[in-house]
């Protein structure tokens, strides 16, 4: 019914283009608006990432081809499997239609909307520099296809159905763990702010840990956030023009800035000097690990801590999914634990924001 409805692959094609410029053209005019010049976020990404434009993303890291993959079967499980199926799937039954002479201009329709998760794994896997964010605008086609493997599966699951409910049943199981441990073991960067006091205007610092930040709106209002110069030597995040500089939203977001670089390179204006961390920062943020990464007790109160799970000294098994205590405490791989805390300066002065 839906090919049906939508008609030819001409007319399919002349309403994906139509729907691509007006979504377009609504977030340039959005992007150009606050930026102050014709730009489109969505393209720069593409062009930066995909095409090399402006410059080198490898400089951010590199992952092997197979990274969207592992991710995928990590996040989705089933329906990253059932996804990938779709082609393969889609070949069988239409061998399997000519074999039978019953025809399949319907089929042939459906290949061209399974396609666009495969071109743009492949596209995104082929770049050196990857990142998981990247392959959010085809999560929607993932769960097409996981759809359409479903559908091409039903011969399978009318002869046995208990098999299809037992695969959907673990599945849900897998992805409910994962779930879990996303919350359990990672949760502590979108918990421990928390733990910071309300009040006037505060520095909050943060080093190593700088890329665990997970918003601003985390933080409590009149609190503002800090990078402290540490062994990172990239490009650090950076702060609008305050508004008192810019005058608007508008201005603050449009000003033209001379502290950013597309080559990775250490901006030193975005940390606070190592040795100012004491005169600057209220409190500090950071993780700490038995026997190491500890803070000075004498020069920080520890305010409030979060678990966080050491990933780089705990076993694959027993990081990826949710294990409740008394499992993991019977398993031959054991789990190494660290915690997130805010620490107070010890300080009695107020820090003044530089």
């Amino acid at each position: 019914e839906a090919v049906e409805r939508f008609g030819s692959l001409p007319r399919s094609l002349a309403l994906g283009v139509g729907a691509v410029a007006v979504t377009a053209g609504l977030a340039m005019a959005v992007d150009s608006w606050y930026y102050g010049a014709w730009v489109l976020a969505g393209w720069n990404q593409i062009a930066y990432n995909v095409l090399g434009r402006g410059g080198d993303s490898t400089l951010y890291g590199t992952e092997p081809w197979y990274f969207y993959v592992k991710n995928g079967l990590l996040n989705a499980n089933i329906v990253m499997v059932l996804a990938m199926a779709a082609l393969p799937l889609w070949t069988v039954w239409l061998a399997l239609r000519v074999a039978g002479r019953s025809g399949g201009r319907d089929h042939w329709r459906l290949l061209y909307r399974v396609l666009p998760f495969y071109v743009t794994l492949v596209v995104f896997s082929l770049q050196p520099h990857k990142e998981e964010r990247f392959l959010t605008i085809v999560y929607p086609h993932m769960c097409f296809n996981a759809a359409v493997s479903l559908s091409l599966l039903r011969p399978l699951h009318a002869a046995r159905p208990r098999l299809g409910y037992a695969v959907l049943c673990l599945a849900g199981l897998v992805g409910a763990l994962r779930m879990a441990a996303l919350v359990r073991y990672y949760g502590a960067p979108a918990n421990v702010f928390l733990h910071l006091p309300h009040g006037s205007q505060r520095v909050v610092c943060m080093a190593d840990d700088w890329y665990r930040f997970p918003s601003s709106f985390l933080l409590p209002d009149g609190h503002r956030l800090q990078f402290v110069a540490s062994s990172f030597d990239g490009h650090l995040p950076g702060d609008f023009a305050p508004l008192s500089v810019g005058g608007s939203v508008r201005g603050s977001t449009a000003m033209a800035r001379g502290d950013f670089n597309s080559a990775n390179r250490w901006e030193p204006s975005h940390a606070v000097p190592a040795n100012r961390t004491r005169q600057v920062c209220d409190y500090f943020v950071a993780v700490e690990y038995p026997g190491r990464n500890q803070m000075s007790d004498d020069e920080w109160r520890k305010v409030g801590c979060e678990p966080i799970l050491d990933a780089e000294h705990t076993p694959l098994l027993a990081r990826v999914v949710y294990l409740p205590p008394l499992v993991a405490r019977h398993l031959p791989w054991k789990q190494q634990w660290g915690q997130m805390c805010v620490y107070e300066n010890s300080m009695t002065s107020p820090a003044s924001i530089p």
